[in-house]
């Protein structure tokens, strides 16, 4: 499994990780999206996909849910099956000062439409884990990508 973010995605965690009320949240990604094995995964984005009928999901995933599907972050993400990527377009928290309800259709449209575009230019970042499984890192030079 490979995984790739949009750059505003990793802006957005880190504006989230600046607030006290959001710290678990790369600890959320890593809990409920990096750590589950591929078939599980692509379980969840075929349950909660946004384009039924098309062969690549594209799915909003509920990540840090221990609190209550209500404090839990909802993540932006598109699966690509075939080749066993996942693309991470966008996160919002479901409460706190950032908190949102739900996206508008317009809303939800438009971060779709910003992720494919950068997936077809190449311009996402891949991603992993870090030894330990606690710090999602840089695949060019292992750095921490949330310090």
């Amino acid at each position: 499994m490979k995984f790739f973010f949009q750059k505003s995605f990793i802006s957005e965690v880190k504006k989230l990780l600046k607030k006290n009320s959001y710290k678990d949240c790369e600890k959320a990604i890593i809990n409920d999206i990096f750590i589950l094995e591929s078939d599980d995964l692509l379980a969840q984005c075929v349950a909660y996909r946004l384009n039924p009928n098309a062969k690549n999901p594209i799915a909003k995933l509920r990540a840090g849910d221990e609190q209550g599907k209500s404090s839990s972050f909802r993540v932006y993400l598109i699966a690509v099956a075939i080749k066993n990527n996942y693309y991470f377009g966008y996160i919002y928290p479901k409460q706190g000062v950032y908190g949102k309800n739900s996206l508008k259709s317009k809303e939800e449209t438009k971060i779709i439409k910003n992720l494919l575009n950068d997936i077809k230019k190449g311009d996402v970042i891949e991603v992993k884990l870090n030894k330990s499984k606690d710090k999602i890192c840089y695949v060019s030079d292992d750095k921490e990508l949330f310090k």
